[in-house]
């Protein structure tokens, strides 16, 4: 049976964890859907886990801000289980987008991670999370921008004016989070402050890049290594940028001075981070677009090859008179130098391959991404409508239910009402005498006939609703087909773009493989030829 509340119509039961359950509902004031979680009636006995919840209530319903879920109303139900009245969210949560998807690439890692900075800079002027992971954040719509990022779940927040060294227990005594994210100095039982949240992010961070926490095993063994670390884990070999490997190590300093000093500074670190991705993109793409340009132009682009050709020159130079030299040094030495041009001509065309192909991938990830980005949303939006025509069934069949046991009774009044009518009538036919108004008879009478026009206007009520319910089906059987073939052409379209990327993608691959065998070759040509230059060189002085 679904929880009774004074503003709120639930519909069904989402979810259900260790400390309760969630509803989906419509909020009557303005048929806002809300999401509605409600404490076990064993829990809410105790007074800390109540509190705990009504905490998180005032510390959401307070904050107002985009990346933190909004809370709109909190109580307590009429048997003193408390209860949150939130935003209903749609979309995944981050532990569910990298289980789906796998690793996120640095530049999705960044977008979340100020979001979520973003939203810890909010909890930080009131209150520490305490719980920071993929578990507790939310991507509206399954969308790795900033500004989808929702972080959840303030249920063991601390608050700024709490003692900081108080740990946020269970009812069993047990930190109430997962040991894997959760800082050093909290493990040691030593004050917790903004910083513990910043370790937590790292960890998160960390899992996103490499699906893995830092430290793996029991949740007893990791606490241990947490609390034996005396510096940041390694990083595993992994393409990073360069500031992004640094604010990883510092955030995962098992010292909290070691750490950002706040969630400003964790911010522009970020914001430099997106800076440098976005400088190194452009530059990478401005050398691409010279090296085309000079060989459209049927120039022979090339970057500084000077090394080994001037090595070479410096050997013979060192050994001979620039007037005496032998030809047959002259010509290794002319030689080692075309070889060494060779293989400059060879790089940059394995160069331009390689950025070509990594373009190409990349315009077609992207699109891919966003397709199933667009699919995503297409596919949450189809599930709301679903969920909207199940609901609407469910409130048409009430309906219907009410109508057929309305008529029912509708059918055992009249046929009782026609009942106490005869007797009147034949009560008043013997005597002959006018109906006695008194008599129970006609009382009887009366009063099944009040009841009756009750009925009768009820049903007239609910065949209204009836009616208005059936237009609304039909509109909600709409929205599912709409969803549903909207749904079809995405997918159409994701098919398509793998079809469409195999060939070129191929081609474009061989191009490059073939590109670094000229490189290899080119660098056995002036190995070649060096040495060749060196025993004549050899051979030369001897003669």
């Amino acid at each position: 049976m679904l929880p009774e509340l004074d503003d709120v119509d639930l519909t069904e039961a989402l979810a259900e964890g260790a400390f309760g359950r969630v509803y989906a509902g419509v909020r009557r004031s303005d048929g806002q859907p809300v999401a509605v979680k409600v404490m076990h009636a064993r829990l809410s006995r105790d007074s800390v886990a109540a509190g705990r919840m009504l905490q998180e209530g005032r510390l959401c319903w307070s904050l107002e801000h985009p990346n933190v879920v909004r809370v709109l109303s909190f109580g307590r139900l009429a048997d003193a289980r408390p209860y949150l009245v939130m935003e209903r969210l749609f979309g995944q949560t981050l532990e569910e987008a990298l289980n789906q998807r796998g690793a996120l690439t640095p530049t999705e890692v960044v977008e979340v991670a100020t979001g979520i900075v973003a939203g810890l800079r909010a909890i930080h002027r009131r209150a520490t999370h305490r719980d920071i992971k993929p578990a507790n954040i939310f991507l509206r719509d399954g969308r790795l921008e900033r500004g989808a990022v929702a972080i959840l779940d303030l249920g063991i927040a601390g608050l700024a004016t709490d003692d900081p060294a108080r740990l946020v227990r269970t009812a069993s005594g047990d930190v109430a989070c997962s040991p894997a994210y959760v800082a050093p100095e909290r493990l040691r039982g030593e004050p917790a402050g903004p910083g513990g949240d910043l370790y937590s992010l790292g960890v998160t961070l960390y899992e996103c890049l490499f699906r893995q926490t830092p430290y793996v095993g029991p949740p007893m063994a990791i606490a241990v290594q947490v609390c034996r670390a005396r510096s940041a884990p390694p990083l595993p070999p992994h393409a990073l940028p360069e500031g992004l490997r640094v604010l990883l190590v510092r955030l995962l300093d098992p010292e909290p001075a070691g750490r950002p000093a706040d969630c400003e500074e964790v911010s522009a670190a970020l914001s430099a981070i997106a800076l440098e991705a976005d400088a190194l993109a452009q530059g990478v793409s401005d050398l691409t677009r010279n090296a085309t340009e000079a060989q459209a132009a049927g120039g022979a682009w090339r970057p500084d090859s000077g090394g080994v050709g001037a090595a070479a020159g410096a050997l013979v130079s060192r050994h001979f008179h620039a007037d005496f030299v032998p030809e047959r040094v002259r010509t290794c030495e002319a030689a080692v130098r075309a070889a060494a041009e060779a293989l400059s001509e060879a790089r940059a065309r394995n160069e331009a391959a390689e950025q070509a192909a990594a373009r190409f991938a990349c315009d077609l990830d992207g699109r891919a991404r966003t397709l199933a980005l667009d699919l995503g949303s297409r596919e949450a939006h189809h599930a709301r409508a679903l969920t909207e025509l199940e609901a609407l069934r469910g409130r048409r069949a009430a309906v219907a239910d009410s109508l057929r046991a309305g008529d029912r009774e509708l059918s055992v009044h009249f046929e009782v009402h026609a009942g106490a009518v005869k007797r009147a009538l034949e009560a008043a036919r013997e005597t002959g005498e006018p109906c006695d108004r008194a008599s129970a008879d006609v009382n009887e009478a009366e009063a099944l006939a009040g009841r009756i026009r009750a009925l009768l206007e009820t049903r007239a009520v609910d065949l209204a609703l009836e009616a208005g319910l059936e237009a609304a089906l039909a509109d909600a059987h709409g929205a599912v087909a709409a969803g549903a073939r909207a749904l079809v052409s995405t997918r159409e379209a994701l098919a398509a773009l793998e079809v469409e990327r195999q060939g070129p993608l191929a081609a474009l691959e061989a191009f490059a493989r073939a590109a670094a065998e000229a490189v290899q070759l080119r660098h056995r040509d002036q190995a070649v030829a060096f040495l060749a230059l060196n025993f004549e060189i050899d051979e030369a002085l001897l003669g």
